[in-house]
């Protein structure tokens, strides 16, 4: 679906829409949906390593398998237990889905109301580590209209995997969240270059390194959260702002309504700075992540291409 404005806000789901990590009534939240998965999946063993892995840490499903297949010395093929896993995840948390749960964050419904009437000249798209039946569950049980785009860990876990990293805070969703805004498979530029509408998006999220890292490798401004990590403290020379909740931001893109029918950039608009001036040219040898090599285990480490 190609977007019908101007503007995109692309917005984290888990930690930053809605609190999927506080318990349902039933004492049900994704932490304990995943750590369930993992048990069912890999028995007690398994639930060992994953608790020195940190647990799920954010990580977007097929990250998180293949990394407790390597940490396991096992050899299954990734993708196959990755969907067992977000079966076995869903079934968990799909059931609990209601009004009630999982609670909405300050102002996110009065938020996507106003998208939906047209109040805001903008397009929603939802980046997330999570997955579209439980999402899509979660707007249709609050009312509220879905986003125009949709990018979820499904889509990953639908595709052949490429020698390139998929995950936040690589920037593949956005990517592909960029393309569908634009209507189009056909932006051939650098990522990090200003075509296509670039300054014109934002990335709102509660995970500085996830969240934050993939607006800094797209080079676009990061509204962030604080729901989930009060003590991050925003940089705004680095293209990032402090929103206190969506009630703040629904009236920040309220209050400078002519300036987004004038076309503006977020920059101009959030930062009182040009578009060129806040996200400057990268010299060629700058460019992050242009060449992604995997290393054995499923890691990811960047390469320079030789320029020809």
């Amino acid at each position: 679906m190609s977007g019908t404005h101007q503007y995109l806000v692309a917005i984290d789901f888990d930690g930053t829409s809605a609190a999927t990590f506080e318990d349902s009534s039933n004492g049900m939240n994704v932490h304990v949906a995943s750590n369930k998965a993992i048990a069912e999946i890999f028995g007690s063993e398994g639930v060992h390593v994953y608790e020195k892995l940190g647990g799920l840490m954010n990580r977007d499903p097929g990250e998180l398998i293949t990394i407790m297949l390597k940490t396991m010395g096992l050899s299954s093929e990734p993708k196959d237990i990755t969907e067992l896993y977000i079966q076995k995840k869903l079934s968990y948390l799909i059931p609990e889905v209601s009004p009630i749960w999982p609670r909405l964050y300050p102002g996110v419904k009065q938020f996507f109301l106003a998208v939906g009437k047209g109040e805001l000249p903008i397009d929603i798209a939802i980046i997330s580590s999570g997955h579209d039946s439980f999402i899509q569950r979660v707007f249709d049980a609050n009312g509220i209209p879905q986003p125009n785009i949709l990018v979820t860990s499904d889509i990953i876990q639908s595709r052949e995997m490429p020698r390139r990293a998929r995950y936040k805070p690589f920037t593949y969703q956005l990517a592909e969240a960029h393309r569908q805004w634009e209507g189009s498979n056909n932006i051939h530029e650098r990522y990090v270059g200003r075509a296509h509408g670039k300054s014109n998006m934002i990335y709102i999220g509660d995970d500085e390194k996830k969240d934050g890292g993939l607006a800094e490798q797209a080079r676009i401004p990061f509204l962030f959260v604080p729901f989930t990590n009060p003590d991050f403290i925003p940089r705004e020379e680095k293209g990032q702002l402090l929103i206190s909740d969506f009630v703040h931001l629904r009236g920040l893109l309220t209050d400078n309504i002519d300036r987004l029918t004038k076309g503006e950039s977020f920059s101009s608009i959030l930062f009182g700075k040009g578009d060129d001036e806040l996200f400057r040219p990268l010299p060629e040898s700058e460019w992050p992540y242009r060449k992604m090599i995997q290393k054995p285990g499923g890691e990811w480490a960047s390469s320079r291409m030789n320029k020809k």
